[in-house]
């Protein structure tokens, strides 16, 4: 058998007034505005993941999830609880489950040999449409904020209505091994796949959902 599920975690961003519960790009860009720089955007994106996932965690756990120093967490920590995202309770820092219950995005980790499949789950097709669209773009942003050319092997998507897996500008020949693993999650939501040569926990999800949000900005921009 070529690979077996990892583990399956649920990453939540506080994204406002969704009737589906589906992000689209005007969410990625409410959200995503609000961090500033690709910089912070990157380690709070990936520090959000970490909440979502632990729920309550202080700033040691954050420095060794994310590999930061303790002045890092500290920032980070302080910017998100300036948004509203993280509270304070007594003893820890947790995850605000009122604001972040509005959106809901899933992820699940595939490993197939020394591959990891990372599959985000609870997009709206016009995300489909505009990463078919621009898939050479989104590649080359994530490629830059992982600084590192090597980092993926492929990127594609579920299309639920279709029930098909599609890897734009990529033979069929090449894709089908990982289809057939990717088949046996029977997935059900519009879904975005990466296949990573170069998997970094938290960070390598972030990066995917900040370039998503710069191919969204690209194109709201040129349709103005």
């Amino acid at each position: 058998m070529l690979g077996a599920l990892a583990r399956e975690y649920s990453v939540t961003l506080c994204l406002e007034n969704l009737d589906d519960n589906r992000v689209c790009c005007t969410n990625l860009l409410k959200i995503i505005n609000k961090f500033y720089n690709k910089e912070s955007a990157i380690d709070l994106l990936a520090s959000l993941l970490v909440y979502n996932e632990l729920k309550c965690s202080g700033r040691t756990h954050l420095m060794k999830k994310l590999g930061i120093s303790e002045r890092s967490a500290r920032k980070i920590i302080k910017k998100l609880l300036d948004m509203g995202v993280l509270m304070k309770r007594k003893y820890d820092t947790c995850i605000n489950e009122e604001i972040n219950s509005d959106f809901l995005l899933e992820n699940s980790i595939l490993k197939i040999n020394d591959r990891v499949i990372t599959v985000t789950s609870g997009f709206c097709s016009s995300i489909l449409e505009t990463l078919d669209k621009n898939i050479v773009s989104l590649r080359d942003y994530i490629v830059v904020l992982n600084n590192d050319p090597e980092c993926i092997e492929l990127i594609g998507y579920y299309n639920s209505e279709k029930q098909q897996f599609v890897f734009p500008r990529v033979p069929l020949d090449y894709t089908r091994k990982y289809e057939k693993e990717l088949a046996k999650m029977k997935l059900n939501r519009d879904s975005i796949i990466v296949i990573w040569k170069k998997y970094r926990p938290y960070r390598s999800i972030a990066t995917l959902l900040y370039g998503l949000y710069m191919i969204c900005l690209k194109r709201i921009r040129g349709n103005k």
